[in-house]
């Protein structure tokens, strides 16, 4: 019996010392033979170019637990290169990243495949362990808060939250965190109870 692969890419694939490399197209290989054929689009069916199309670009703001200055600026590189990792391990593309002692901003676009909640819920725990085994550069962190800000942008937005991100230190010279959550809730439309509002 016949078995064949179809890989579709932005990228050709071939067959490398018996290893499918990613090349321009779409490949495909009989297991049986070992072969390797590019099939032009004209001669694919219907099922073989389906695909789906998403731009998942997040604006995300979470904050250390009880809102703790505990991400010095000093040392601040360190958690986001590893923060980096963490896109870059999850499929998701790392655009920017920046903040405060006491909360981080994080602009990333995130495969269709993996929740924004699974994202953050593994982004806090690993980001956590990590933080614990540089106590002498991070000695006030203490977690996470247990609620974050997760908002989608379009692609002809992505610059301006970038540039939001970079200037976070400027911004916050004249304005306090809280104040500047409750602004960016409201102009997203999303209602917010002043009773929960940032509470453990």
């Amino acid at each position: 019996m016949w078995v064949n692969y179809f890989v579709e890419r932005d990228k050709r694939c071939a067959i490398k010392d018996g290893k499918l490399c990613i090349t321009a197209g779409v490949a495909k290989r009989n297991l049986r033979t070992g072969c390797n054929k590019l099939l032009p689009a004209s001669k694919r069916s219907n099922k073989e170019i389906r695909m789906s199309y998403t731009n998942l670009i997040y604006h995300i703001i979470f904050r250390t637990r009880k809102s703790v200055d505990a991400i010095s600026v000093e040392h601040e590189n360190f958690l986001y290169r590893y923060i980096w990792g963490i896109v870059k391990g999850k499929g998701g593309v790392f655009y920017r990243v920046g903040g405060m002692p006491d909360h981080i901003h994080l602009c990333v676009q995130l495969p269709s495949t993996l929740a924004v909640a699974d994202f953050m819920r593994d982004l806090k725990t690993s980001t956590s362990k990590f933080i614990s085994t540089k106590k002498d550069l991070f000695p006030k962190f203490d977690g996470w808060g247990k609620s974050y800000c997760a908002l989608t942008y379009s692609n002809s937005e992505k610059g301006s939250i970038v540039e939001y991100i970079k200037n976070q230190k400027v911004h916050h010279k004249t304005g306090a965190f809280p104040d500047e959550l409750r602004s960016i809730l409201q102009e997203n439309g999303i209602v917010y109870s002043e009773e929960f509002f940032m509470k453990e």
